[in-house]
């Protein structure tokens, strides 16, 4: 009872160095797993529900944005704010709007542009994460203020590319949108997070390194990830041996897994093995919803309707942090909070008469410190992982069997007509085939699909480059660039085709 009453007794000093247990109100002391309970009180789960929700809600907002030209006012001010970086540096800018003229170049601030979705990315962090009032009121502002103003950086510095280096403009124009967030978002939320400038320094390091290697293979990849999808659809019973990507090869189509393998390699409250077999899962799932976007991007068999590009918009503005978070939130066996908070903020003594904790860090990579998981199992993780992204086939299923009969059976006769294409090389039933369905689906829906007119024109041009006979070789030529280069095909697809098309006689 002595050496119960001398623990009560201790200093503020002795305390906050880690020397006395915490005591309840009746004087015993707390065991070490209710201590740790009280720690993770704040689930991972709940972290996981409140950030894919709030991000979701900024992503969905930042899409309605982009659909309805909406947000001028605040665009404006971006761009007049932006404006000011070029004139500084003696370029000449003249601002109309949220345009910024450099030149003859055109600069428009578009919802994407105006920084909405990284700062409402941050925000969830801050809202999911336990912490007082006070630290989440810091957290808005950091977000708010700290990513607002790098973006009008972004958008200022671009000015100043398009003023000096206009060559180099789409260059810079698409690292600085993909790299922005994350460099800058994620860095500044493990700033407030942490208060270590060596956490965030690590983790710059590893998504330094972690994209210079994706940006070394990203077109093996992105063939990778062509042919797997082209695999995909054929397993299904939809064969699809060519696809609008193999021209556009946007960016995303290589899995740009670089933040989630950096995570992984700052969790270093697990072992290697733990990590590297997290980190095979977490990519195969990942790219896995990269496959489903390129089909609900390009697959012929969907039909021109708009549920397939919200769906694939929704995914293509998640590939790059929100779902490589996600999964690095299911996947990974988050420590306590007490782990990555300082003292004053981690609950250890509510009772009274227990000592007060004291502002020194507790911040630590040991696995010996306060707060680590225990134990952590990992089936359950894994295949929540996997149902994250397992309604995605369902859901595309769907859209293709929402159609008229007459379009579903049209649809089935072009798979069939592939699959012998396939099997003895037949290629005129495919392309008759592709231009029946095409006719159908724009007479239901009165929009043409440019996947199917690209799918008759490669069917044709195939076909045209395996006729020896010289008339009917030109007669098919004629007929394939009039698919491949119809008015539905974007401008910029199009230009890579008539590169293409051009040696052709």
């Amino acid at each position: 009872m002595a050496k119960r009453n001398s623990h009560q007794q201790r200093t503020p000093e002795d305390s906050s160095a880690g020397q006395a247990p915490s005591t309840h109100q009746d004087g015993k002391p707390a065991s070490r797993s209710n201590a740790r309970k009280r720690a993770g009180s704040h689930s991972a789960f709940r972290f996981i529900l409140i950030f894919a929700g709030v991000s979701a809600v900024g992503v969905a907002f930042e899409y309605y944005l982009m659909e309805n030209n909406a947000a001028v006012g605040y665009r404006s001010f971006v761009a007049q704010t932006a404006y000011l970086i070029p004139g500084w540096m003696g370029v000449t800018t003249e601002i109309r709007g949220t345009q910024i003229w450099v030149g003859s170049r055109l600069l428009d601030v578009t919802p994407e542009c105006s920084g909405i979705e990284p700062i409402a990315i941050f925000v969830a962090g801050v809202l999911a994460f336990p912490c007082s009032r006070r630290k989440k009121i810091l957290g808005l502002l950091l977000g708010v203020g700290g990513v607002g103003f790098l973006n009008l950086v972004r958008v200022g510095w671009l000015a100043v590319v398009a003023g000096w280096w206009g060559d180099a403009f789409d260059p810079w124009h698409n690292a600085l949108m993909h790299m922005f967030p994350l460099f800058v978002v994620l860095p500044l939320w493990l700033v407030w997070l942490s208060q270590r400038g060596g956490v965030v320094l690590a983790f710059l390091g590893c998504l330094a390194q972690t994209s210079v290697i994706w940006g070394l293979t990203s077109n093996t990849m992105i063939d990778a990830t062509l042919a797997l999808t082209k695999c995909t659809q054929s397993l299904a019973g939809w064969p699809t041996p060519y696809l609008l990507m193999d021209e556009l090869r946007f960016w995303w189509v290589a899995p740009p897994v670089q933040l989630f393998v950096s995570l992984m390699l700052i969790s270093t409250w697990l072992s290697w093995r733990r990590r590297m077999l997290a980190a095979g899962i977490g990519i195969a799932v990942l790219w896995f919803a990269v496959i489903m976007d390129v089909i609900a991007q390009t697959s012929p068999y969907l039909g021109p309707g708009d549920g397939r590009y919200i769906l694939s918009d929704m995914l293509t503005k998640g590939h790059l942090i929100v779902s490589p978070i996600l999964v690095w939130l299911v996947l990974v066996p988050l420590p306590s909070w007490g782990y990555w908070r300082r003292s004053e903020d981690i609950d250890t003594a509510k009772a009274p008469g227990t000592p007060t904790a004291q502002s020194t860090s507790v911040i630590s990579m040991s696995p010996s410190k306060q707060g680590l998981p225990r134990s952590p199992r990992g089936w359950p993780r894994i295949v929540i992982a996997f149902v994250c992204v397992a309604w995605l086939p369902p859901t595309l299923l769907s859209m293709a069997k929402s159609a008229p009969n007459d379009v579903i059976e049209a649809r089935t006769e072009l798979a069939k007509s592939l699959r012998a294409f396939q099997n003895d090389g037949t290629l005129r039933p495919a392309a008759q085939a592709a231009l029946r369905l095409g006719s159908l689906q724009e007479k239901a829906t009165q929009r043409k699909d440019q996947h199917l007119y690209y799918l008759a024109g490669r069917l044709l041009l195939e076909d045209a480059l395996t006729d020896q006979e010289a008339r009917g070789r030109s007669a098919k030529l004629a007929a394939a660039r009039k698919m491949l280069l119809d008015d539905s095909i974007s401008p910029k697809t199009k230009q890579k085709l008539r590169d293409r098309l051009s040696g052709l006689q």
